[in-house]
């Protein structure tokens, strides 16, 4: 069925492979567990299948076909993660302006894959870079202008009860980018996604995370002190919030500030756009009912970029409009050279130049 079947990559849990398929010639990517793999890891895989031939959107992967027995499937191959796709950014030192719209062409598939998911009552878990994944449009690899889509669903979850949330036996996702509330109760909803893609925008904008140089234990642990059950900003005593104020400022405006007090990326405040960094703020609240939805999300990046295809748009007019002026203007100084003696040469005057003057009332 199968040929030029070929080594991507081999994680923890599971070897990923290249292929094509014979009848059709179709590039394929083929994911299977490792040998021995323990149940849990055969159970994330058989999780990843489910939730693949559940949901079918332009911008999660599609699955061509699976095995339960052998706890494998078959999806479409792309080119790469948007880790890979930062790393490019920041090799090439594209101009801020640039790798912000790059940067929001890149996130509102993903906002409109999550508002899909969430939408149909089913949540990530664990979005990050590594898990969102493109296609060169046009072939050529050193173009930005891709297909996105987001896969690696093994810790998805369908939403079953009135709450909302989800509780899990074991932390799900990668520590850096976990809500608070998955930290410190295993609880996990469609806020803790967008808490997710509020990092991921972040660390999408500034080439960075905003913790630098702590380690994803301590990330977590040094949030879990000042969380509540129920993660409810109303809920802090009066010692709590003379205690943030003091360290980290006002308190209405600690959210952000304060998980990120560990040494802010330097781009934070030169380097962060003011739409991406209101994105970012909103989505990262600690209480999980402050957090925009992932339909807010998708409309926001969605508006800033049409404002800035009209802003571009109408400085390409007036740069158009200035050229043929130029051009207009030479042609008419050229056509009126010798108007007043056409068969006669024109002499230099030996006479010093003069200003110009002339009465705007006269025009």
């Amino acid at each position: 069925m199968f040929e030029k079947i070929s080594l991507i990559m081999k994680g923890s849990r599971s070897v990923i492979y290249s292929a094509i398929i014979k009848q059709t010639q179709q590039p394929v990517a083929i994911k299977m567990p490792l040998e021995n793999a323990d149940p849990t890891i055969l159970k994330l895989i058989d999780r990843e299948i489910f939730l693949l031939k559940k949901l079918s959107h332009q911008n999660i992967l599609s699955l061509i076909t699976a095995d339960p027995t052998e706890h494998s499937f078959v999806t479409e191959l792309m080119d790469g993660d948007l880790f890979g796709l930062i790393d490019r950014m920041d090799e090439e030192s594209l101009p801020l302006k640039e790798r912000w719209r790059i940067v929001r062409n890149l996130l509102l598939p993903v906002s409109e894959a999550l508002t899909y998911m969430h939408q149909n009552k089913y949540i990530h878990r664990d979005i990050k870079p590594e898990n969102v994944f493109f296609r060169y449009s046009n072939s050529d690899p050193l173009s930005f202008d891709v297909e996105v889509k987001i896969g690696d669903l093994e810790h998805g979850a369908m939403i079953t009860g009135q709450s909302g949330r989800v509780r899990s036996k074991h932390l799900r996702g990668t520590a850096q980018y976990l809500a608070p509330e998955s930290a410190k109760n295993k609880l996990y909803s469609r806020e803790s996604d967008v808490y997710s893609f509020g990092l991921l925008v972040y660390a999408m904008t500034t080439l960075n995370l905003p913790y630098q140089g702590i380690k994803p234990t301590q990330i977590i642990n040094f949030i879990l002190p000042y969380l509540h059950d129920e993660i409810d900003i109303s809920n802090f005593t009066v010692a709590d919030r003379e205690h943030i104020e003091a360290e980290h400022g006002e308190f209405s405006d600690f959210s952000w500030t304060f998980l990120c007090s560990y040494q802010l990326s330097p781009f934070w405040v030169d380097e962060m756009p003011p739409d991406l960094d209101s994105l970012a703020k909103n989505c990262c609240q600690i209480c999980p009912k402050n957090r925009i939805t992932m339909a807010t999300a998708r409309e926001t990046l969605m508006t800033e970029i049409a404002r800035n295809t009209e802003l571009t748009a109408a400085k390409e007019d007036s740069e158009t409009s200035s050229t043929e002026l130029h051009v207009s203007a030479k042609a008419l100084i050229e056509s009126t050279h010798g108007f007043l003696n056409p068969s006669t040469p024109q002499t230099k005057s030996t006479e010093p130049l003069r200003p110009l003057r002339c009465n705007a009332a006269s025009w």
